[in-house]
C-alpha cells in the first residue's frame, strides 16, 4: 500500500524548517540544533555590542520562521530586558506558547539599572538592602527570580531552568529541594545547570537521585576549539549518564568566525574576559579561517559554504566521541612527533614505514612479568663472559635496593629495576637487552678502568639507537615498556660514558647533556602517547610513575614548565605522602618557570620601564612564600615513623671520612629512603627560598618595598636546610657506625670503609643526585656550603659512575644548556636583531651566520616535505633530465636552485636526486658551513637511483636579486626547478613584489621549471611582525600572479584577494597545492606545499 500524500500545509511547513531537532540527552525533550542564544539581545546601556529592542525583534521572527524554536535566555541578560523583549516578541508575532522552548536561568543578581553588569558586582550586590536573597541558590533566591522570569517573560512556565553557576555557599540539598518543588509546582518543566567543576555537578545529580528528586538533564558548559577543558571530565561525565550538552561560546563569542586581526566591540571584551589569546589560539584560528564545511544544516538550509572541496580539511566529528575515548583526538604527541624527537638527537634519518607485524615480539609484550627479588638472574643465552661480569655488577651496585626502602623517596635511577625484570624476559638482540648491556658495560669499563668494556659498550649503545628509532617509528613499540626504559637507559650511557678527568671540550659536554635531555624529552612524548592510548597494565603504570619522577627532575633542573596532562600524579600511580609531595614539586616547576622567564624579561627592560613588572613579581612573591609554608606544615605532619634524628659525631683519626662530615653533626633516619624523601623535600623548599630571595632583591632594587627582613628570614631558612642536607649525606653514604640510635644525645661513630663504593652503592647514593645538583645552584649558599656540597657531588659521581656530574663539578665554566629558547623568545630576538631598514638586512643575516650561536631556522636535515615530493610526485615535476637546448637530442641534467640554502641540506638532498644543485646564500660563513655539511656528511645523501647517479652540487655568495651569479652558471641565467624553503618568510613584505619578480626571471620557460614553496608559517599572524613574517597561501597567489606589482594589503596585514584582478605579465600559475604529510616539527599540521610554473 503506497504512503499517504503529505499534507500541503504539512509539506510547507516542512519546507520552512531549516534546523533539526534533536534529544535533549535522555530526556524527552527535543531542542532545535541550533539552539538560539539570545544574551546580544537587550539594551546597550549594559553592554555596547547588544542590539537594541527593534533590532532583536527582527532576529526572534527570523528565528522562529526558519524553525528555530528553542531559545536561550538568562534573568542577568540586559538586567531583564532580554526577557522582556522576548515576552514581547511571543505576542507580537502571536507565536503559540506551546511551539516554543524557552530556556531560563537564575543565579546572577538582577540589578534594578540597566547600565549595571551584575558579575563584577555580585559579592557587593549580596551586601546590599536592596539585593539581599535576590541572587544565588537558596530556596529563597530561587523562588524570586523565577516568579520575576515568568513575569518578564509573561509566560506560564518555563521549558527548561538552568542554574547558571555552582552556590557553593548554599547547601546543595536545599537548592536541588527548590528546583524539585518549582518542577512539582509546573513552573518549570525540566532543570539543567551550566559551568562548574564536574564534582560539584555530580554532586547535585546524586543528592537529587538519592532522595527522588528531579535531576538535571543539561549541562550548559563553555566549549570551543580554544577551550576543550571540559572534555577531560563534564563531557565524559554527562555522556555517561545520559545528560545533554548545551555548549554556550561555541565560537568563542565569535572570535573563531573572524581573523584574530579584525577586531569588534564583541571581540574586545572575549578577549579582555578570557585572559589574552594563546599562540596556539591563533593556530587554530588560522585554521578556521582556512577550511570552509559543508555540514549537514547547510545541506539542509540549502547553503554552500565558501571554499568547500579540496581546500577544506576541517572534519566535524562527534564530540561525545571523544568524551568517551571510541575515538583518540588526533592532537599532540603522536608516533611521528615521538620518532622526530630522537631523530634530531641522533642526527639519524628513518623512514615512517608501517611496523612490520611479528607474532614473538607481540607475545613479548604481552608477557607477564616477573615478580620478587631485584637481583638479576643473568640469562643462559649470553655468549659473552663480559657481559655477564657487566651485568651482575650494574645488578650488585646500581640495581639493588636497601630493605624497607619507603615508597614517597625516589632515586634518580630508580626505573632500573624494571629495565632488568623486562630484560629477563626479552631477546638478546631487542632494543631493550642492547640498551641495558651498553650501560652496564661502560659502567663495568669505567669501574676497572677496563678500555674492552668500554669499547663494547660503545658498540651496543650504537646499535641500541637505531633500534630505538626505528621502534620509534611504530605505535605498538614506541608505547611499549622496553622502548620507554631503552630511551632512558640511553641517557644513563651518555652521562656514563664521560670520565671527569680527561679532557673534553665544553661544546662536547654541552652536546652530550643536550642529548640527553633530547632522550628525557623523547620519553615525556612517549609518556603522553601511553596514556592517549590507555593500554597499560599495573605494571606499566608503576614504570611510568617512576619515569615521571625522573622527568619531574629534569624539568625542574631545566626551569621547565611542566606539561598539563603531567602534572597530576595521581594519574600515574602518586598516593598519599608521595601525591603530596609530587603535587608541591609540581607547583615549585610551574613557579621557577614563571620567575625565569619574567626575570629574562626584566633584565631586558630599561629602568623606567620595569615598575610595570613589580605587581608580577609580588605575586610571584606571595606565592612562593605561600608554597612554603604550606611544605613546612606537611613536614610537620609527618607519621612518628618519618622522623629523623640529629647527633654529634666522634671523629676518628682518618681525615678521609672526617671531611665528609659538615658542623661535626649527622642525621641518622629510619631507612636511607627516608633520608632520600627528607632531601627530596629540602630541595624543593630550597628552590623556593632561592625564587624568593632573587624576587624580593628585584623589588628591594626598585626601592619600592623594603624587603630587608624578609631576605634576613630567607637566607636563615635557606641556611638551616643546607646545614639539614648535609648532614644527612653521611647517614647515605653509610659512614654511621651505629645507626640504630634514636636518642639525639647520642655520639655516633663514623666507619672507615675502604672506599665509598664498598660502604655506599650507587642504588643508594643516586637518591642524593638531584638534591645536591640543586643546591650548589641556590643563589644564596655559603661559601662553606658551596664548597662541601661540590666535594660531596664528587663522591657521589664517582659512586654511581656519571662522569657528566664530576666534569661539572671540576670545571665550573662548563655547563648544561638550558633549554631551547621557547618560540616568542626566538621570535623577540629575531625582531630585534632586524629591526634596521631593509637594506641592512642582508648584512644582519651575515651577522647571525658569522656568530654561529643563533640560528633557529638551521633544522640540520632537509625538510622530510621535500623528501616526499621528489619520491612520489614525479608526475608532478618530470624527472631530473630535460633535452638540451641545442635540439641534438642529447640530455643534460636540470639545474636546481635553493635561495638562502643554509646549511646546504636542501642543496645535497638534490644532487642526490640527480639534479645539478645550486646553494645560494648572501653571508660567506654559510657557505662555508654548507661545505663543511657536504664534506662530514656527505655520505648521508646516498645517491636515489645508480642509473641516474649524483649530480654537481655548488655553494654560490651572492644577492638572489642580482644576476652576476646566475649567469655564470648558464648563459640563460634560468633553472628548471626552484625551491624555495622559508626564504620568503625571511624577506620583509616590502621585497615580496621583488620576490615575485625574480622568481618568475629565474624560472625557466622553455624547458617548463618548476618552482615549489613551502608555505610558513601559515600560523602566524601577520601584524605579530618578523622574520619569520606570517604567509597565508593566498599571499603567493596574488603575488606570483602578478610579479613585480604592489599587491594591496588590509590593515591587519593580510593580503586582500582580487577576485577580479587579471593574471600580469610573466605570471606563474599553481598547479597543485596540499598540506604534506611530514614536515618540520614546527611547521606541522599548518605547512603547505605548492608548485608553480609559466602561465
Amino acid at each position: 500500500m503506497p504512503a499517504p500524500p503529505v499534507p500541503p500545509s504539512l509539506q510547507s511547513n516542512v519546507n520552512a524548517t531549516k534546523v533539526e531537532y534533536v534529544q535533549l540527552g535522555s530526556s524527552g525533550l527535543r531542542v532545535s540544533s541550533p539552539i538560539l542564544g539570545t544574551m546580544a539581545i537587550g539594551s546597550k546601556a549594559w553592554q555596547d555590542w547588544v542590539m537594541e529592542e527593534n533590532e532583536g525583534l527582527e532576529i526572534l521572527k527570523a528565528a522562529w520562521d526558519r524553525g528555530l524554536s528553542t531559545w536561550d535566555t538568562a534573568n542577568v541578560y540586559s538586567s531583564g530586558i532580554n526577557e522582556e523583549i522576548i515576552g514581547k516578541a511571543i505576542r507580537k508575532f502571536e507565536i503559540p506558547r506551546h511551539k516554543l522552548t524557552i530556556l531560563a536561568k537564575c543565579y546572577g543578581t538582577v540589578p534594578e539599572e540597566p547600565s549595571i553588569f551584575n558579575w563584577p558586582f555580585e559579592a557587593q550586590m549580596r551586601t546590599s538592602r536592596d539585593y539581599i536573597n535576590q541572587g544565588g541558590l537558596s530556596r529563597s533566591a530561587i523562588f524570586k527570580a523565577v516568579d520575576a522570569s515568568l513575569k518578564r517573560l509573561d509566560t506560564d512556565y518555563i521549558d527548561l531552568l538552568q542554574i547558571h553557576r555552582y552556590d557553593a555557599s548554599v547547601p546543595p540539598e536545599e537548592t536541588m529541594k527548590a528546583l524539585h518543588d518549582l518542577v512539582q509546582a509546573g513552573k518549570v518543566h525540566y532543570i539543567g545547570a551550566s559551568s562548574m567543576w564536574t564534582f560539584q555537578f555530580a554532586r547535585m545529580q546524586f543528592i537529587a537521585e538519592k532522595n527522588g528528586w528531579t535531576k538535571f538533564v543539561s549541562m550548559q558548559n563553555c566549549y570551543n576549539l580554544f577551550y576543550r577543558e571540559e572534555e577531560r571530565e563534564m563531557n565524559k561525565f554527562c555522556d555517561e549518564t545520559g545528560v545533554g550538552l548545551i555548549p554556550w561560546g561555541p565560537l568563542a563569542s565569535g572570535l573563531l568566525a573572524k581573523p584574530l586581526g579584525v577586531e569588534s566591540a564583541r571581540s574586545k571584551i572575549s578577549i579582555a574576559m578570557s585572559g589574552g589569546l594563546t599562540e596556539a589560539d591563533g593556530v587554530i584560528n588560522k585554521r578556521c579561517d582556512e577550511a570552509r564545511p559543508t555540514c549537514n544544516r547547510c545541506q539542509k538550509a540549502n547553503l554552500i559554504c565558501y571554499g568547500g572541496g579540496t581546500i577544506g580539511k576541517f572534519v566535524f566529528l562527534s564530540e561525545n566521541e571523544y568524551a568517551t575515548g571510541r575515538r583518540t583526538r588526533p592532537r599532540g604527541p603522536n608516533v611521528k612527533t615521538v620518532s622526530n624527537a630522537t631523530e634530531n638527537t641522533s642526527k639519524a634519518k628513518f623512514s615512517d614505514p608501517e611496523s612490520n607485524s611479528r607474532s614473538q615480539e607481540n607475545a613479548l609484550l604481552d608477557r607477564k612479568l616477573p615478580t620478587g627479588p631485584q637481583r638479576l638472574a643473568v640469562s643462559s643465552t649470553l655468549a659473552s663472559p663480559q657481559e655477564d661480569q657487566a651485568l651482575a655488577y650494574y645488578s650488585r651496585h646500581h640495581i639493588d635496593v636497601p630493605y624497607g626502602w619507603p615508597g614517597i623517596a625516589d632515586r634518580w635511577d630508580d626505573h632500573l629495576k624494571y629495565a632488568l625484570e623486562e630484560w629477563s624476559c626479552s631477546r638478546h638482540d631487542s632494543v631493550l637487552s642492547l640498551a641495558i648491556l651498553a650501560v652496564s658495560l661502560v659502567t663495568l669499563g669505567r669501574a676497572r678502568q677496563d678500555y674492552a668494556a668500554l669499547a663494547a659498550g660503545s658498540r651496543k649503545y650504537s646499535k641500541a639507537l637505531t633500534k630505538t628509532n626505528m621502534a620509534l617509528t611504530s605505535v605498538r613499540e614506541a608505547s611499549s615498556d622496553d622502548v620507554l626504559l631503552a630511551v632512558m637507559l640511553l641517557s644513563f650511557y651518555e652521562n656514563a660514558v664521560m670520565d671527569k678527568n680527561s679532557y673534553v671540550s665544553s661544546e662536547d659536554i654541552e652536546a652530550i647533556g643536550s642529548q640527553s635531555f633530547a632522550h628525557h624529552d623523547g620519553a615525556i612524548a612517549m609518556l603522553k602517547l601511553r596514556r592517549q592510548l590507555n593500554q597499560r597494565t599495573d605494571r606499566s603504570v608503576e614504570l611510568d610513575k617512576l619515569v615521571r619522577r625522573q622527568l619531574m627532575r629534569t624539568l625542574l633542573l631545566r626551569s621547565m614548565s611542566v606539561p598539563s596532562w603531567l602534572r597530576d600524579g595521581s594519574q600515574f600511580g602518586e598516593h598519599g605522602l608521595a601525591f603530596d609531595l609530587d603535587c608541591y614539586m609540581v607547583r615549585t616547576a610551574e613557579i621557577r618557570h614563571q620567575a625565569s622567564n619574567l626575570w629574562a624579561d626584566y633584565a631586558k627592560l630599561a629602568i623606567s620601564d620595569r615598575y610595570n613588572k613589580l605587581p608580577r613579581i609580588r605575586r610571584l612573591l606571595a606565592d612562593t612564600q605561600s608554597l612554603d609554608t604550606v611544605l613546612t606544615i606537611w613536614a610537620d605532619r609527618l607519621p612518628t615513623g618519618f622522623r629523623y634524628s640529629t647527633h654529634p659525631v666522634q671523629y676518628n683519626e682518618y681525615a678521609w671520612t672526617n671531611k665528609r662530615i659538615f658542623d661535626d653533626t649527622v642525621h641518622i633516619y629510619p631507612t636511607v629512603g627516608h633520608a632520600g624523601a627528607w632531601d627530596r623535600y629540602r630541595s624543593i623548599r630550597l628552590i623556593l627560598n632561592d625564587l624568593m630571595l632573587k624576587n624580593s632583591s628585584l623589588l628591594t632594587q626598585s626601592s619600592v618595598s623594603d624587603t630587608g627582613p624578609l631576605e634576613e628570614a630567607t637566607r636563615s631558612r635557606i641556611h638551616c636546610l643546607l646545614n639539614d642536607l648535609c648532614a644527612s649525606v653521611p647517614y647515605v653514604f653509610g659512614l654511621i657506625e651505629s645507626p640504630s640510635v634514636t636518642e639525639d644525645d647520642v655520639t655516633v661513630v663514623i666507619k672507615v670503609p675502604a672506599t665509598l663504593k664498598e660502604s655506599c652503592k650507587a642504588s643508594t647514593a643516586s637518591s642524593l643526585c638531584w638534591p645536591l645538583y640543586e643546591a650548589i645552584m641556590i643563589s644564596g649558599i655559603s661559601e662553606r656550603h658551596h664548597r662541601y656540597l661540590k666535594e660531596r657531588i664528587l663522591d657521589v659521581s664517582e659512586i654511581v659512575d656519571d662522569g657528566i656530574m664530576g666534569r661539572l663539578v671540576l670545571d665550573p665554566s662548563i655547563y648544561i644548556p638550558p633549554p631551547p629558547m621557547g618560540i616568542e623568545e626566538v621570535r623577540a630576538r629575531l625582531r630585534t636583531h632586524f629591526d634596521v631598514h631593509t637594506s641592512q638586512h642582508p648584512d644582519r643575516w651575515a651577522q647571525l651566520w658569522t656568530a654561529g650561536d643563533f640560528l633557529p631556522w638551521d633544522k640540520g636535515t632537509p625538510n622530510p616535505a621535500l623528501i616526499d615530493l621528489l619520491d612520489q610526485r614525479k608526475d608532478l615535476i618530470g624527472d631530473c633530465f630535460v633535452e638540451d637546448a641545442e635540439g641534438t637530442g642529447t640530455k643534460r641534467r636540470k639545474r636546481a636552485l635553493v635561495p638562502g640554502c643554509g646549511g646546504g641540506y636542501d642543496v645535497l638532498l638534490l644532487a642526490s636526486y640527480g639534479y645539478d644543485a645550486y646553494g645560494l646564500e648572501v653571508s660567506e660563513k654559510a657557505i662555508e658551513r654548507c661545505i663543511e655539511e657536504q664534506k662530514a656528511n656527505g655520505d648521508k645523501y646516498p645517491v636515489k637511483d645508480e642509473a641516474v647517479g649524483a649530480g654537481r652540487c655548488m655553494f654560490l655568495k651572492g644577492d638572489f636579486f642580482e644576476d652576476g651569479w646566475s649567469k655564470a652558471i648558464a648563459a640563460e641565467g634560468t633553472f628548471e626547478l626552484i625551491y624555495d624553503y622559508t626564504f620568503l618568510c625571511a624577506l620583509n613584505p616590502s621585497m615580496r613584489p621583488a620576490w615575485a619578480l625574480r622568481m618568475s626571471q629565474l624560472l625557466s620557460r622553455k624547458p617548463p621549471g618548476h618552482l615549489i614553496c613551502l608555505e610558513y608559517p601559515t600560523y602566524k599572524e601577520s601584524s605579530t611582525g618578523g622574520p619569520p613574517f606570517g604567509l597565508t597561501p593566498q599571499t603567493y597567489v596574488e603575488h606570483l600572479s602578478h610579479p613585480g606589482e604592489e599587491v594591496p594589503y588590509d590593515e591587519a596585514g593580510q593580503v586582500e584577494v582580487r577576485s577580479q584582478s587579471q593574471p600580469s605579465s610573466g605570471s606563474l600559475e599553481r598547479i597543485d597545492h596540499w598540506q604534506p604529510e611530514r614536515t618540520h616539527e614546527t611547521g606541522k599540521g599548518t605547512d603547505w606545499m605548492s608548485v608553480w610554473r609559466h602561465r
